[in-house]
This record gives structure tokens, C-alpha cells and sequence, in this order.
């Protein structure tokens, strides 16, 4: 009878790990930019489920990854789970099986990185409600508080020379822009993510 549950117990094991293996590849190491600078890490890349319904921008964004966590305390984690963009507090759902057995809040990091190859790989800053993830470096600057690779899931920018967060509307983008009618006529037609980039380059030709 013992060694049958030794022998089940085994099995069992060898299912888990396989079925952990088919749903995530190794890819090739990278580097995550932290503000406590550049540190190489393994990557993963989802066999062909995509994380995002591309075809269809009223998807729910999915955030299931791995994730690398610096606490306040300094230590370091590694785990897989889910941005919880459901609530008006951001959190990281850690499951066992569907059940959350932990939670991760904003308040207890110091920085968030998602390690999926289709995320962007610089370290998400805490805030009172969520992580805030750079999706543009320029002039005016993009984000989003999730870590997609993809200027469409901006939803602030930052003026230039100035960090503080702008939310990504028509008021804040037209008073941004000032006159300039070809600018105004993408912000009246929603091209928000269009107008700013325009306007780097327009910032950048008078250099």
C-alpha cells in the first residue's frame, strides 16, 4: 500500500510539471531597466494563446504572467499570477489552482515586472492604487498600469520636463497642444496616442 501512494504521489508530481511546461517556454534572457538598475532574467512566452484578443479592443486585458517583485522589505519574489484591474486598489492575485491564497498590493513593492516576452520590459513604479508601466520615453512621455508592450494601452502622459501623470483625455491633450490645427483635428477624432506622437516630433524639429 505504501509504495502504490509513493508510485501515485510521483505520478502526480510528473503531470504537474508537465502540464506547467506545456503552458510556458524559456525564451532567451533579457534585461529588466529597475531603479536600482538593469538586472538579466529568464523570460517566457505563452505557447500560442494570445494574451490580448487583438481583433477585439472591448476584451478584458488578460495579465496572467510571471511576475518579478521587489518588496519593501528589499526582498526579491518571483511568481505567477495576475494584475487585478477589477478593483479601485490594483493588486497581484497569486492562485492555488483558483483559489487566492495571497494578494500583492502596490503600497508593499518597490517595483513590478511582468517577464512575458509581449510585456514591456521596464519596471512598473507603485502609486496609492496601482503600478504605473513607461509605454513611451520621449518628450512627452506615455503609461499605463499594465505592462503590455503597445502605446494603445496608454491611459497617461507627462508634460515635458515634468513627471507628474496627466490622464490621456481631449481637455488635457488640446491644452497640451495649443493651436496647432492638425494636432487638434487627431485629438477631436480620438487619435490621442497619434497627436502626442506628432507632437514629439513636431517638439523635436524645432530643436
Amino acid at each position: 500500500m505504501k509504495s502504490y501512494r509513493i508510485f501515485f504521489i510521483l505520478t502526480f508530481f510528473i503531470f504537474i510539471s508537465y502540464n506547467t511546461k506545456a503552458q510556458f517556454v524559456p525564451g532567451a534572457p533579457t534585461f529588466i531597466k529597475t531603479p536600482y538598475g538593469n538586472i538579466s532574467i529568464p523570460t517566457y512566452y505563452h505557447l500560442p494563446i494570445a494574451y490580448w484578443n487583438v481583433g477585439d479592443k472591448s476584451t478584458a486585458i488578460i495579465t496572467k504572467d510571471y511576475y518579478l517583485i521587489k518588496l519593501k522589505n528589499d526582498s526579491t519574489v518571483k511568481v505567477y499570477g495576475e494584475i487585478d484591474l477589477s478593483d479601485s486598489i490594483h493588486s497581484v492575485l497569486i492562485k492555488d489552482k483558483k483559489k487566492v491564497v495571497r494578494k500583492i498590493y502596490p503600497s508593499e513593492t518597490k517595483y513590478i515586472a511582468a517577464l512575458g516576452e509581449k510585456n514591456v520590459h521596464v519596471a512598473g513604479t507603485p502609486t496609492d492604487s496601482c503600478w504605473i508601466f513607461k509605454q513611451l520615453d520621449d518628450s512627452v512621455s506615455l503609461y499605463s498600469v499594465v505592462p503590455r508592450i503597445g502605446t494603445e494601452y496608454s491611459i497617461f502622459f507627462s508634460k515635458p520636463g515634468n513627471s507628474a501623470l496627466i490622464a490621456l483625455n481631449e481637455a488635457n491633450l488640446l491644452t497640451l497642444v495649443g493651436t496647432d490645427e492638425k494636432l487638434v483635428e487627431m485629438i477631436k477624432n480620438k487619435s490621442y496616442i497619434k497627436a502626442v506622437k506628432k507632437y514629439n516630433d513636431k517638439l523635436k524639429a524645432k530643436k
